[in-house]
């Protein structure tokens, strides 16, 4: 099935900006998007998915979202947490 859709400038570069952080083509992020939308997990009460279903939406999910680098040692250390302790 094709679909168009039209968007207004703004947000047609807002998806394409979104769709080059994760790698991929405006069209693929924006499928990506539907599906999850409209997918059974994101009906409240989907508890009727096996844990496979569970383990994919949960992936799918977190692929949504940006990569950030882990925090450094020096950056969640006792002395940082609490400098006036030390």
């Amino acid at each position: 099935m094709t679909l168009t859709i039209n968007l207004p400038y703004e947000q047609e570069a807002a998806l394409k900006a979104k769709a080059h952080a994760q790698g991929v083509s405006a069209e693929q992020y924006a499928a990506r998007v539907l599906e999850m939308d409209l997918s059974v997990a994101s009906f409240p009460g989907a508890t009727n998915m096996s844990g496979e279903e569970k383990a994919r939406e949960f992936v799918q999910w977190a692929e949504g979202h940006r990569h950030t680098p882990p925090l450094s040692d020096d950056a969640i250390s006792r002395v940082t947490l609490y400098p006036d302790r030390w």
